[in-house]
């Protein structure tokens, strides 16, 4: 993303402020690119968001030193004293924004996102697309801009938080998922699953629910299904073989299941991908 920054008060120096009197409000948004060297020391009276697109910084917080890589997000509470530069060549690519209010706390525990801890959001094309639209609020500055900029603060800010727990919740199944999507074929039992991640079976299946929305079967069965639709999509396999491969040994128990998640027969489905070629 190129260099960008804006204020929605004329001088930098005044959008610089912390305003409990009003809920929500955004005071200033940018866009770092690699162009340049960073080295940036500050106490702000406001919250900072830094989210690093590409590339690398090292940052100093109040008492913490740590690199932010890409995917990395930091919110700063105020008054924190901050220090962040790039070494050597390395270059870093970040987008930032500053905001205040009298619900912002309120609003930040709500969504889980604590201040002044590194946080694992991961990569996403898809922030650079809210800054452009936050950049557009201040290029327009209109009299509906303050309901307009912090209703898109709020959506960032419910972005990043479903990313980053939908990040931390993938990792900390990361052994039993792989394991389902490298061994969907075998008899996977749950129990088995669940001692690769060092769970009792009770508490995994309420952590996997939790985390991807289904069922441990669930999962596995949508893992199967997705096999056998490109098996017969690709190849010219006969159903009872690719039921086979897709880890069902009853090729009528296949049928079912497979026109169940899908709408239609497996033979169906096949006709209808040849079809479509």
């Amino acid at each position: 993303m190129k260099l960008q920054t804006y204020y929605n008060t004329p001088l930098e120096k005044d959008a610089n402020i912390c305003n409990t009197e009003i809920r929500l409000s955004v005071n200033c948004a940018g866009a770092v690119d690699e162009s340049r060297d960073v080295s940036t020391r500050a106490v702000r009276r406001d919250f900072y968001l830094i989210y690093i697109i590409g590339g690398q910084m090292n940052m100093e917080l109040g008492e913490s030193c740590f690199v932010m890589n890409a995917g990395h997000l930091l919110i700063i509470r105020p008054e924190t004293p901050f220090f962040y530069y790039t070494v050597g060549d390395l270059r870093v690519n970040y987008i930032w924004i500053h905001f205040t209010g009298g619900e912002t706390e309120k609003l930040l525990d709500c969504l889980r996102l604590p201040t002044n801890t590194l946080l694992d959001a991961g990569v996403h094309k898809g922030a650079e697309e809210y800054w452009q639209r936050m950049f557009r609020e201040f290029v327009i500055n209109d009299e509906f801009f303050d309901l307009s900029a912090s209703s898109l603060l709020v959506e960032i800010l419910t972005f990043f938080s479903r990313n980053i727990h939908r990040v931390q919740g993938r990792r900390e199944l990361f052994k039993s998922i792989s394991y389902i999507h490298e061994n969907y074929q075998k008899n996977i039992k749950v129990s088995e699953l669940a001692k690769l991640e060092n769970m009792s079976e009770a508490h995994y299946r309420v952590c996997f629910r939790r985390m991807t929305g289904f069922s441990p079967n669930e999962y596995l069965s949508d893992r199967r299904i997705n096999a056998a639709a490109e098996l017969l999509e690709n190849t010219n396999k006969k159903i009872e073989e690719i039921s086979a491969l897709a880890g069902y040994n009853d090729v009528y128990y296949f049928g079912r299941v497979f026109k169940k998640k899908t709408g239609i027969s497996p033979g169906r489905y096949r006709k209808n991908a040849l079809m479509s070629k």
